[in-house]
């Protein structure tokens, strides 16, 4: 009895149309969503450099300078923004040779396109780069954008829905026509400072200075400039 009122029931969920049993439209409806392909994760941070507008100069290529004009570098395109009658224009990195501007706290900050600061020996990254110490140890900072994906795990709902963005600085050390990224300790860096290593030793452990910290790396950098 049970078996024929469910059987009943079942049928009563069906429409017929032309003759042929169809599931009522609310029923497609659910499993057509069902097979929808889920909307891609969202993108957190933000690839500029300065996502503000700043006001700055630009020398290009050809010996051309541009002044006072508000502008931003994207990191993930490698293209300097820059508003000009009305417009954003595009200036990819090809023709950029630096540009620089100064930040709400009155500092200047300025960045050179690594092409610049390479020799054909060199093995810089492409991009740009700011010069914390010119002389015969050249010290740079390298800045990118790192894009780091989604970790979600849908079956057990755990991990960051997400993509994110992180804007990353990696610091480079030009000795002797050679390109070095400069590691977090000075027992790491001994292939940089060479016979130097014991006074770069001393230097760093009498002044407290930090290879992770950019001011304290300057000044490690510094002195050894004063030691060639």
């Amino acid at each position: 009895m049970f078996k024929s009122i469910l059987s009943f029931a079942l049928l009563m969920c069906l429409i017929t149309v032309n003759g042929i049993a169809q599931a009522p439209e609310y029923l497609t409806r659910a499993t057509a969503l069902k097979t929808m392909p889920v909307a891609p994760p969202e993108v957190e941070g933000s690839s500029y450099l300065n996502e503000e507008w700043v006001t700055g100069n630009v020398e290009i290529k050809k010996n051309t300078l541009l002044e006072n004009l508000p502008i931003r570098y994207d990191l993930e395109n490698q293209t300097l923004e820059i508003k000009y009658d009305g417009q954003v224009k595009i200036c990819p990195l090809d023709r950029i040779q630096n540009f620089s501007y100064l930040n709400f706290g009155g500092n200047q900050f300025k960045y050179f396109n690594t092409s610049e600061v390479n020799n054909i020996g060199f093995d810089l990254p492409k991009g740009i780069c700011r010069i914390l110490v010119d002389g015969n140890a050249t010290l740079i900072k390298y800045i990118y954008a790192e894009k780091i994906k989604s970790n979600y795990n849908m079956a057990l709902a755990i991990g960051d829905p997400n993509h994110k963005v992180v804007v990353k600085e990696t610091p480079y050390a030009i000795v002797n026509d050679h390109v070095y990224e400069v590691k977090n300790s000075l027992k790491r860096n001994s292939e940089i400072f060479g016979g130097k290593s014991g006074k770069i030793k001393a230097y760093s452990k009498e002044n407290r200075l930090n290879f992770k910290d950019e001011s304290d790396l300057t000044q490690i950098f510094e002195y050894f400039n004063s030691l060639l």
